[in-house]
């Protein structure tokens, strides 16, 4: 049998009145805080311009915070790419991507267009996340040259997109096997070099979920396998077919892998997640402000220093920069979703601030990743004092995860962003309803602003 039949089968057999209640509250805080993503993401001005002139065809799939309906492909696209713009997308550290952000929008897509109910909705977001992060972690890391953004986690919009049309292993598998035969591998320094093209990478990955799901519902087939004799190998840092299938038994899920996903809580890139929390338990514990600051060395491992942008010429790039954000917390005392703009970027007293700042690379926490996002920071005041801060596990990892109200507090904020408080209160009344029955038609309507 191969990979993509047997995960097939434990997607179709995903059911979200049989699974357990702490996954099903995992689930919907990982579903809740992409629509919070999404629109917040979606209203920077950029972004805004490309998804006005790319949704203007008629269909019946939400544009979140547009009046406007479109098809699922357009809809997914235009979606998809507005979860990396704040980069505060959901992540599983050791799959390395971000596989809600694919998911979302395509699963929404899909169920408005076919009218699927609100628990179909939510049993193939389940069913999409639990097989791509498997294909993610077989992968052991992807090649240097390729980001995460658009790669394996197309499998699990393609997986969610098949479900909500048909429950058939059989399409299901065809349908990942597609997915795998036409990947979008994404160069990966198109983010940290802040190319705003990079926000395109996830929402091509969740329109390409959509297609092929219609393809492989309509019988284009393809070659099976195709995971493990195409995509794994040249995609895969340390491909391992073995750890395809390590966790499905019998046809079902082992264990639930979105249990060790995580949910960001600073707007940048996961690798400086260490770093800026070691910068704010320097803040909160020493009362530091930037003023005060005569020198600071950040210490990091190889693989996060790789997506490290020295000198940020764009918003998006400082949101990959080390530099630039432990300056704007030490400025401002905090990394708050509106904390990094282009305005910071020519800031006179962040510039100043940055050029006291070393980025070092130290061996020795190496071995610390992917278990952790080790990261060291020092910092020397004016009158001479040093503090110093190590942080391995950050907040909003699975191992050191945020609590449900600050998830929805975060959601609610970012909501809120681009429908005001009360329109946020209401979108998120209306996904609680979702979770026991209600109507996912009536949920998407608050996202449109209805």
């Amino acid at each position: 049998m191969s990979a993509s039949l047997a995960l097939a089968r434990a997607a179709a057999a995903t059911s979200w009145r049989d699974l357990p209640q702490v996954v099903r509250d995992q689930a919907a805080d990982l579903i809740l805080d992409a629509f919070g993503v999404i629109a917040a993401g979606g209203q920077n001005p950029q972004y805004a311009a490309y998804a006005k002139a790319s949704g203007t065809a008629q269909g019946l799939c939400t544009i979140v915070g547009e009046p406007h309906r479109t098809g699922a492909a357009a809809a997914a696209l235009i979606n998809g790419g507005a979860t990396t713009v704040l980069q505060l997308q959901d992540g599983h550290r050791v799959a390395r991507g971000h596989p809600a952000a694919h998911l979302v929008p395509a699963a929404l897509a899909i169920a408005e267009e076919q009218g699927a109910s609100a628990q179909d909705f939510l049993s193939a977001f389940v069913a999409g996340y639990e097989a791509s992060v498997r294909i993610g972690i077989a992968l052991g890391g992807l090649k240097p040259e390729i980001h995460d953004a658009g790669t394996w986690s197309t499998f699990g919009a393609a997986v969610a997109a098949t479900f909500l049309i048909t429950r058939d292993p059989a399409v299901i598998a065809s349908a990942i096997d597609s997915a795998a035969a036409i990947p979008f591998l994404s160069w990966s320094q198109t983010a940290p070099q802040g190319a705003g093209m990079h926000h395109l990478c996830i929402g091509l990955a969740a329109s390409t979920g959509v297609t092929v799901a219609y393809g492989a519902v309509a019988g284009l087939n393809a070659i099976p396998g195709a995971v493990e004799t195409f995509f794994g190998p040249r995609a895969g840092a340390a491909f391992k077919e073995s750890r395809l299938l390590e966790s499905v038994q019998d046809g079902r899920w082992a264990h639930y892998e979105l249990m060790h996903a995580y949910m960001k809580v600073h707007p940048t890139c996961a690798h400086l997640h260490g770093i800026n929390d070691a910068v704010e338990h320097l803040i909160a514990k020493h009362a530091i402000t930037g003023a005060a600051v005569a020198a600071v060395e950040i210490a990091s491992y190889a693989h996060g220093l790789a997506y490290d942008n020295h000198a940020p010429k764009t918003e998006l790039a400082a949101r990959f920069s080390a530099a630039y954000t432990t300056a704007i917390a030490l400025l401002r005392g905090n990394l708050d979703a509106d904390a990094v703009t282009a305005a910071a970027l020519s800031d006179p007293a962040v510039m100043a601030l940055v050029a006291k700042i070393k980025v070092v690379h130290d061996p020795a926490l190496d071995q610390h990743y992917p278990a952790g996002r080790p990261s060291r920071v020092t910092i020397t005041m004016n009158d001479g004092r040093t503090f110093s801060e190590f942080c391995m596990y950050p907040r909003g990892d699975s191992t050191n995860p945020t609590t449900r109200a600050e998830r929805r507090a975060k959601a609610q904020k970012l909501l809120a962003v681009r429908f005001g408080a009360g329109q946020a209160d209401r979108i998120i009344a209306a996904f609680d309803g979702i979770l026991t029955g209600g109507s996912l038609s009536a949920f998407a309507a608050t996202l449109r602003g209805e």
